[in-house]
């Protein structure tokens, strides 16, 4: 049986080689990311070193890679956790994996009523799901990863009385912060980001703050928001992490014209595609907007839970 331990920086080329040579699972964050951003991804504020763990075989080669996320969800304390296995790794190795995901769970709790183990399955693992069934898990939430070509441009209209500027990053973090957790409150499973998360990702590698729109109402209050990022490894290529809107501000077309913006921007800058996650059953609409937009759907990754 293999053995494990935590995680260090002389890990990297490791796991980045394992992510990417994986045939059985697949980490939904990390696939196909180069170095330089898994290694920003696992620097990520939050947690401590035993929440992220590699298994090696009885000649000290890596096998399987662990990581988790703990954290509150309106009371329920959640743990993500996403795992790679390597070909000759086995289902006793994956029950292994998850048993020391709850392990990580239970530590988080710190004897909270309720605590649930929460993986995300893309595709690259077709019989996971099945696996996580028999395992106890049940299916909790579907998410959709959406893609669509910089052009054509896609029109919309910003209403009167608002103004899209780039962001000025790091500088106005605190205030666009408050901007992004609020927006976000009424969304599925949303754990609010702490200034040190944000401030993190403003200094990945492939962050430019001029590709991030700001939203300000006639007073010049932030109402909204869109945050990009891209990996230096496929500078054709960004993802859309996310578009905000204050619910005071929703329902005049708002988030529409920050997506038209940052679409049109994007294309201007030398980016041919843009893609982005969206739950199917998002509470604000969202998938309507995508889809209205000419964003197409390119895999379905379903999340599974267990409670702990």
């Amino acid at each position: 049986m293999p053995t494990s331990r935590p995680f260090s920086g002389a890990d990297l080329d490791a796991v980045v080689a394992l992510v990417a040579a994986a045939d059985r699972g697949d980490d939904v964050e990390l696939n196909g990311k180069s170095a330089p951003v898994v290694a920003t991804t696992l620097a990520a504020p939050g947690g401590d070193a035993a929440d992220r763990q590699i298994w090696l075989d009885d000649a000290g080669q890596p096998v399987a890679f662990a990581r988790i996320r703990v954290h509150d969800v309106a009371g329920v304390v959640h743990g993500r956790f996403h795992y790679v296995l390597a070909p000759v790794a086995d289902l006793a190795l994956e029950r292994d994996i998850i048993a020391w995901a709850e392990t990580r769970v239970a530590a988080g709790a710190r004897g909270s009523a309720a605590a649930t183990l929460v993986h995300p399955v893309g595709p690259r693992d077709p019989t996971r799901g099945d696996r996580l069934i028999a395992l106890g898990f049940h299916v909790h939430r579907v998410r959709m990863r959406m893609v669509r070509a910089t052009t054509p441009p896609y029109d919309a209209l910003m209403p009167a009385g608002y103004t899209l500027r780039p962001s000025h990053g790091p500088v106005e973090a605190p205030a666009y912060l408050e901007a992004f957790n609020t927006s976000f409150l009424d969304t599925n499973d949303y754990t609010p980001f702490s200034l040190d998360e944000l401030l993190h990702d403003l200094h990945d590698p492939g962050y430019r703050a001029d590709r991030d729109l700001v939203l300000e109402d006639a007073a010049g209050a932030i109402v909204g928001f869109s945050y990009i990022s891209t990996d230096p490894a496929t500078p054709d290529h960004a993802h859309l992490g996310a578009i905000g809107v204050l619910r005071a501000h929703r329902r005049q077309g708002l988030a529409a014209a920050v997506l038209a913006d940052t679409l049109r921007r994007l294309a201007a800058d030398g980016v041919a595609t843009v893609d982005l996650f969206v739950d199917s059953d998002s509470p604000t609409g969202a998938p309507r907007l995508y889809q209205r937009a000419g964003f197409t759907v390119a895999h379905i990754e379903t999340r599974y839970a267990r409670p702990v």
